[in-house]
C-alpha cells in the first residue's frame, strides 16, 4: 500500500466514523506559545479549552515540524524534522472504548498488520484502558506493557487538562534491535516502534497538583503517515518508503554515489531527504530564513542539508533543484505547494549560495584563528560551529594538518551550555484558560469610551472575585472599546473607572470570544458584576492608526514599484512607529527607498479618503482585497480601502483620511534573512522628532568639523587622508620600537647550552606587536626561544617563539607554553615555532622565564 493510500484510507475510516474531514492547518501556529506546529492536535487546543469545534468529531492529516531530535535524524531509522501526523479527535464526544476499538480495527483490518507483532503500553494505573485493551480487543495480557507517568500520561502543561494516554507498538524483529539481554518495550533501539498514541485528556490538573476529573473528556490520537508506510511496506526504515526513495534516487543521480554504499553515505542522504521535505513546507507556509524563532529553525536545517550536501562532494547549490521534486511528490495532498514554487525554490537557492560562502568565510575566519592564536579555544570552535556553521570534526582536521590544538572539552562544554539553553526554552503545548461563555461586545471602531459591566477577574491566571489597590491582573467586560493587539498592531491602554476604583489598562489581549484586559488597580478596589466606565487613551489609539495606515500605503507602493513579488512576511504597527517585513530578493538602493517615501508622501498630502466595509470572506476576495497569508479570518470580514491604491483585509484601526498621517519617514531599509527585506518607518510626531533630531546632528557634526553643514562630506574625506597619513607613521613608529626593545632583549638573553633563552613582561602591547618584537629577535639569534608577554587588564597574554634548527633538538613551542602557562593558572597552544597562552599574573613574569629554562632542560636531558 502506498503511502498517499494509507493518507487516504485513514481520513475516509474515520469520516465513516462521523468524522468531519478537515485540511491540515500551517506549520505557523494561531498560538503565540508555540513556535511551529508540532502535534496533530496544536490546531484544535482552543476546542479542547472549550471554545465550540466545527464538529464533535474531526480527523486531519496535519503536516508538523519537530527538531528537539535532529541530530539523529539519518542515524535512526523512525526520526524526521517534518512528518504528517494522522489523527482522529473527539470533543467531548466518544472516548477510551471507541479510540481503542477503532485504532485497532483500522491498524489490523485496513492496513492488515499482523496481530501478534503489536503491544500495547499503557498508563500504570489506568485500569479501564488495560481492560478494554485485554478483554475487549483481546490483547494477551503480556503484551500489554504498563508505563510511568514519564511515558505515558499526557499533559498540556503544568496545571490543566491532561491524562493518560496508550500506545500501539509495532516489533520490527530482533534483526532492528540492539541485541542486548534486556532489550524490551522502552529500548532506545529500533527494534519496537510506536505507531499509533492515543490521549486520554479526562483530568484537570490543580494547582495543588490533585486530579479532578474534567466535565467533558475528548480524545486525541496520532499516527505518523511515515511510520504507518515504514511497517505497511515492509522496508528497513521510514527513508526507504515512497515518501523518500525518489528523492533519495536523485540524490545518487546528482552525487554519482548508491544508497547503503556505505554507513555514511547512507547517513547523508536521510538528513538532506528528510531536511529537503521541512525546508519545502515551512517556507511554503511563510517561514523565512532568519536568526531567530521559526526562521532559525528552517534556517538550521537548511544548511544543515547544504552540510552534508558536501560531504557527498555537492560543492554549488543543489537543494533549490530537490524542492520540485518534494513539491511533485506531495502536491496532490498539498496543492498549496505548487502554488508558492518559485518562491520556495528562489529562497532556498539564495539561502544556499550564501552560505555556501559563509562556508568559506567559516575558513577564512579559521585559518585567521590559527595563524594569530596558535591555537583554537573551545569558545572559538563553537563560535565557528554556531556562526558559520562548522562541525567540530571540520575544525579539529584542518587545526591536525597545521599541527595546532583544539581545546574540545571547551567546545563540549559550550554545546552541552546551548543545549541546556535549547531544552529550557522548549516550551510544551502549553495552554492559557479561555471561557467558552465569556463574551465581549467590542465598540472601539466607533467610539472611544463607554460603560459596561465586569463579568471576570482573574489574579495570577486565577478567578478572584475582586482586585485591590497595588494588584494586578486581568479584567473582563462585557462590553468595551479597548482594541486588543492583533494583526500586528499593539493593543489600547487607557483607564477603567467604577464608583469603588480607578484602574490602569496596561494591555488588551483576546481569547476566544472575551477581551481580557490586563489592569492594576491604582485606587480602591473593583469587584465581579462593578459597573465601570471605560476610557481609551485617544492620543495612543490616534498614533497607532497613523501607523497602520502609514504600512497600508507602504505595502501598496512596495507592490506597485517593486511588483506583486512582494509578499508580507510581519509587521509591528505601534505608537506613530511601523516596521513591515516582506519577501523581496533584489536589492533595495537609497534612489529606490527615496522614491517610495516620496510617493507615500504624496498620497499624505493628497488627503485620501479611508473606506471601512463589511463583506462576507469570499466577495472581499474577489473584489481585490490582499489577504495575508497565515491569517484567520471569519465568514465575514473588514476591508480598509484607501481612495484605488490600497485595498486589504484588515481588523485593525486606521484614520479617516491620509492627511491625519502627517508625513512618512523611511528611516531603515535592511535584510533580515535571505530574501527578506525589513522597513522601519516612521509617522506623525514620531517623523518630525527624527527630522528634527537628525538635523541637529548634521549641525553637530559641522560643528565639530568646524565647517558649515553643506561642507560635511569634503571636510570628512578630508580628516580622512589627514588619518591614513597618520597611521602610515605609527606604523613605522612601531617598527622602529620594535628594533629598539628586540635589540635589548638580546642584550638580556641567557644562553644555555648553546640555545638563546629571550623573556620580558613589556607594555600594553598587542599580541601582533609582541610578534614582530620576536621576529627581530630571532634575526639577530638564529638559535634562540623567546618568551613574551603584555598585560590585557588582569589577564596575561603570552607569546613563544622557538627558531627552526631548535625544534630538530625537540624543543616545540605549542608544547612549551603549555607548561610556562600552567605557572600562571592558564593554557595554551600551537605550532612548533609559534604558540600563545595565557593566564593571571599570580606569580612574578621573571618565574616564568625560569620555569621555561627548567623545561628546557629537562627536554634537552631526556
Amino acid at each position: 500500500m502506498k503511502s498517499k493510500e494509507i493518507r487516504e484510507e485513514f481520513l475516509r475510516f474515520f469520516e465513516s466514523k462521523g468524522h468531519l474531514r478537515l485540511g491540515s492547518a500551517s506549520l505557523i501556529p494561531d498560538d503565540p506559545t508555540v513556535l511551529l506546529t508540532i502535534a496533530g492536535m496544536v490546531p484544535f487546543k482552543r476546542y479542547f479549552l472549550g471554545e465550540t469545534p466545527p464538529a464533535r468529531r474531526i480527523t486531519t492529516a496535519q503536516k508538523c515540524v519537530r527538531t528537539p531530535d535532529i541530530e539523529r535524524v539519518g542515524y535512526t531509522r523512525r526520526h524526521l524534522t517534518f512528518f504528517e501526523m494522522l489523527g482522529n479527535f473527539s470533543f467531548g464526544d466518544y472516548f477510551k472504548r471507541e479510540a481503542i476499538s477503532w485504532s485497532w480495527e483500522f491498524l489490523t483490518g485496513i492496513l492488515k498488520l499482523p496481530k501478534e507483532r503489536l503491544w500495547i503500553t499503557v498508563y500504570k494505573d489506568d485500569e479501564e484502558t488495560i481492560s478494554i485493551w485485554e478483554k475487549e480487543i483481546g490483547i494477551p495480557v503480556d503484551r500489554i506493557v504498563r508505563m510511568g507517568e514519564e511515558d505515558n500520561f499526557w499533559a498540556m502543561g503544568p496545571v490543566g487538562p491532561c491524562g493518560p494516554c496508550s500506545e500501539v507498538i509495532f516489533d520490527l524483529g530482533p534483526e532492528f534491535g540492539c541485541g542486548k539481554p534486556d532489550c524490551r518495550i522502552g529500548c532506545d533501539c529500533d527494534r519496537y516502534l510506536e505507531v499509533w498514541n492515543l490521549v486520554f485528556t479526562e483530568f484537570n490538573r490543580e494547582e495543588s497538583g490533585e486530579l479532578s476529573p474534567l466535565p467533558r473528556k475528548n480524545i486525541d490520537t496520532g499516527m505518523g503517515l511515515e511510520r504507518a508506510s515504514f511497517v505497511v511496506q515492509g522496508v528497513g526504515s521510514v527513508f526507504e518508503t515512497d515518501l523518500f526513495q525518489p528523492i533519495i534516487e536523485y540524490l545518487e543521480e546528482i552525487t554519482d554515489k548508491r544508497y547503503k554504499e556505505d554507513k555514511e553515505i547512507t547517513y547523508n542522504f536521510n538528513v538532506i531527504a528528510d531536511h529537503s521535505r521541512a525546508i519545502t513546507f515551512l517556507i511554503g507556509d511563510g517561514v523565512i530564513p532568519s536568526n531567530e524563532g521559526r526562521g532559525y529553525v528552517l534556517r538550521r536545517i537548511l544548511r544543515r542539508a547544504v552540510r552534508y550536501g558536501v560531504k557527498l562532494g555537492l560543492n554549488s547549490s543543489f537543494l533549490y533543484k530537490v524542492v520540485p521534486l518534494v513539491i511533485f511528490l506531495m502536491k496532490d495532498a498539498y496543492p498549496e505547494l505548487e502554488k508558492e514554487e518559485e518562491l520556495i525554490v528562489n529562497i532556498v537557492k539564495r539561502e544556499e549560495e550564501n552560505f555556501l560562502s559563509t562556508l568559506q568565510r567559516g575558513l577564512d575566519r579559521l585559518e585567521d584563528i590559527i595563524s594569530k592564536e596558535g591555537y583554537v579555544s573551545g569558545e572559538e570552535a563553537f563560535r565557528l560551529y554556531d556562526t558559520y556553521g562548522f562541525p567540530l570534526e571540520l575544525t579539529v582536521e584542518i587545526a591536525r594538518e597545521k599541527d595546532v590544538a583544539v581545546d574540545t572539552e571547551g567546545f563540549n562544554q559550550m554545546m552541552e551550555e546551548s543545549r541546556e539553553r535549547a531544552r529550557a526554552s522548549r516550551k510544551k503545548v502549553f495552554l492559557t484558560a479561555t471561557r467558552e461563555d465569556l463574551i465581549t461586545n467590542f465598540t472601539g471602531y466607533s467610539t472611544l469610551e463607554g460603560e459596561g459591566e465586569v463579568i471576570y477577574l482573574t489574579k495570577e491566571d486565577n478567578p478572584v472575585e475582586e482586585l485591590n489597590i497595588g494588584e494586578q491582573g486581568e479584567l473582563v467586560t462585557d462590553i468595551t472599546p479597548f482594541y486588543a493587539e492583533s494583526g500586528g498592531q499593539l493593543a489600547d491602554r487607557g483607564v477603567i473607572i467604577s464608583d469603588n476604583a480607578r484602574i490602569n489598562v496596561i494591555d488588551v489581549q483576546k481569547r476566544g470570544n472575551a477581551i481580557y484586559h490586563k489592569v492594576e488597580v491604582i485606587e480602591g478596589k473593583i469587584s465581579l458584576g462593578d459597573r465601570v466606565y471605560l476610557k481609551v487613551d485617544r492620543d495612543r489609539r490616534n498614533a497607532l492608526a497613523r501607523a497602520h495606515t502609514g504600512t497600508h500605503l507602504l505595502h501598496s507602493v512596495l507592490r506597485k514599484n517593486l511588483g506583486e513579488v512582494v509578499k508580507q512576511a510581519g509587521s509591528l504597527v505601534d505608537t506613530d512607529l511601523l516596521r513591515f517585513d516582506f519577501v523581496y530578493f533584489e536589492e533595495i538602493t537609497p534612489d529606490i527607498r527615496n522614491s517610495l517615501e516620496h510617493e507615500i508622501n504624496r498620497y499624505i498630502t493628497e488627503d485620501l479618503p479611508v473606506k471601512v466595509e463589511e463583506l462576507p470572506l469570499e466577495e472581499a476576495i474577489k473584489s481585490g482585497a490582499i489577504a495575508l497569508f497565515g491569517e484567520k479570518y471569519g465568514e465575514n470580514v473588514r476591508v480598509i480601502s484607501i481612495d484605488l491604491i490600497s485595498r486589504e483585509l484588515c481588523g485593525g484601526t486606521h484614520v479617516k483620511r491620509t492627511g491625519e498621517i502627517g508625513v512618512f519617514i523611511i528611516k531603515d531599509i535592511y535584510s533580515i534573512g535571505t530574501g527578506t527585506k525589513r522597513v522601519e518607518a516612521l509617522v506623525g510626531e514620531k517623523a518630525l522628532e527624527f527630522i528634527q533630531e537628525e538635523r541637529s546632528m548634521i549641525e553637530e557634526i559641522a560643528h565639530i568639523l568646524k565647517s558649515n553643514t553643506g561642507e560635511i562630506i569634503p571636510s570628512i574625506k578630508k580628516r580622512e587622508e589627514e588619518l591614513d597619513s597618520l597611521r602610515k607613521y605609527i606604523q613605522k613608529t612601531e617598527e622602529l620600537l620594535a628594533g629598539l626593545l628586540a635589540e635589548r632583549l638580546v642584550g638580556d638573553r641567557i644562553t644555555l647550552d648553546g640555545i638563546d633563552i629571550v623573556g620580558s613582561l613589556l607594555g600594553d602591547f598587542s599580541v601582533e606587536f609582541l610578534r614582530t618584537i620576536g621576529d627581530k629577535v630571532k634575526e639577530h639569534l638564529p638559535n634562540s626561544v623567546i618568551l613574551l608577554g603584555t598585560r590585557d587588564g588582569e589577564r596575561l597574554k603570552l607569546v613563544l617563539m622557538v627558531s627552526k634548527e631548535l625544534v630538530k633538538r625537540g624543543l616545540k613551542a605549542g608544547e612549551l607554553i603549555k607548561e610556562v602557562s600552567k605557572l600562571f593558572n592558564g593554557s595554551g597552544g600551537g605550532r612548533e615555532e609559534l604558540a600563545q597562552g595565557g593566564g593571571k599574573l599570580i606569580t612574578s613574569f621573571d618565574n616564568g622565564i625560569k620555569r621555561l629554562k627548567e623545561i628546557i632542560e629537562e627536554k634537552l636531558r631526556g
